[in-house]
């Protein structure tokens, strides 16, 4: 492989309170970025591509239902924080989130809602987390156009973004922002997992014969090892494959062994090659 080449529901009361009140402005462009594709086309790739964007970055939360003593000072003690959700055809209870404030506006315009949009900002990771947990059965993102709507239940994001979708949120983020490759290499080390894509080969009988980890060749001619930060990426990247979870030192070590020019990160997006002499002495051949 080549490189470098539903319905309106509601606001339910919470005692928790698991964001910021709104005091700024957000515009999560990678997300809406993902959100552009999916519309275009929707299939598994897309969908992956959505999820993988959504471990940077901030979402906003509809809290516009809310009620308050003071207007001014909105979300202090004693206030009632209602958080908006949907509820689909199915009957599934989907949190709904915004990737900027106009369309969180232009969400409470066209339900015609008579008060102010009010937002909470929350990491999307975190979003995410609670998007798919009880009472939630999934998220609803950007939800006021069928152009911008995206809708990921409680078990994609999960297969997608594991159970913790926050779990590489540093490395992604640095990834996203172009970090030094020594700080790439640091991060990389520390992570509790990252991730391979396994192409199982079967016989005519639907039996496994062996299974590959493809690989990326440079505009130079060179070889990578491709690793991932979520099973989303690893899709997004080549939907056809199994997302395996591994150690980075696993596939440093591989690396070496196959005379790789080093590894690469997310492919798929913003990809990140480390060089072979950037990391081989954290992770020498016994």
């Amino acid at each position: 492989m080549g490189i470098f080449a539903r319905k309106r529901g509601g606001a339910e009361p919470s005692s928790d309170r698991p964001a910021r009140p709104e005091d700024r402005l957000v515009v999560n462009r990678r997300v809406q970025r993902a959100l552009a594709a999916w519309a275009v086309r929707k299939d598994a790739q897309t969908i992956s591509g959505v999820l993988r964007e959504c471990v940077t970055g901030d979402l906003l939360l509809d809290a516009s239902d809310s009620t308050t003593r003071d207007p001014a000072r909105p979300f202090q003690e004693g206030d009632q924080l209602a958080v908006g959700f949907q509820v689909d055809n199915a009957g599934k209870r989907l949190l709904v989130a915004f990737t900027d404030n106009e369309r969180l506006a232009e969400y409470r315009r066209r339900g015609g809602s008579p008060t102010p949009p009010r937002s909470l900002v929350q990491p999307a990771a975190a979003t995410l987390q609670m998007a798919a947990t009880a009472p939630y059965e999934g998220i609803a993102i950007d939800p006021g156009s069928s152009d911008t709507l995206c809708i990921a239940y409680a078990d994609e994001i999960r297969n997608g973004l594991t159970e913790d979708p926050a779990v590489n949120e540093p490395l992604k983020t640095a990834i996203a922002v172009g970090a030094p490759e020594d700080e790439l290499v640091a991060l990389a080390a520390a992570a509790p997992v990252v991730f391979i894509g396994a192409q199982v080969h079967r016989d005519e009988r639907g039996e496994v014969t062996g299974v590959g980890v493809p690989t990326i060749r440079s505009p130079e001619g060179e070889t990578y090892s491709p690793v991932f930060t979520s099973p989303a990426e690893v899709w997004a990247w080549a939907p056809d494959l199994d997302a395996r979870p591994t150690g980075f030192a696993n596939v440093a070590r591989v690396a070496q062994e196959d005379g790789h020019a080093g590894v690469v990160l997310n492919p798929a997006g913003d990809p990140a090659p480390l060089r072979l002499q950037a990391f081989a002495d954290r992770f020498p051949l016994s």
